[in-house]
């Protein structure tokens, strides 16, 4: 549904602004073993193939989207 609406809309369905929250804080407070952690673990999951590259799922969007206006 996400990605029907950025087709749809031309863009992403929400305003983009950087959070005041503290998620951002904490983010900007991890240690240096606990950001390199994070990191690793991003690396690992695109690695094992858990990731997609974001033209492989726009390309599938356009490709459900197309059948669904047919």
């Amino acid at each position: 549904m996400f990605y029907k609406q950025i087709i749809l809309r031309e863009g992403l369905p929400f305003d983009v602004k950087i959070p005041t929250s503290n998620k951002l804080t904490s983010m900007t407070q991890l240690s240096k073993e606990e950001l390199d952690a994070k990191m690793q673990k991003g690396y690992d999951e695109m690695v094992e193939g858990k990731a997609r590259l974001a033209k492989q799922v726009f390309d599938d969007i356009r490709k459900d989207y197309k059948k669904e206006t047919e």
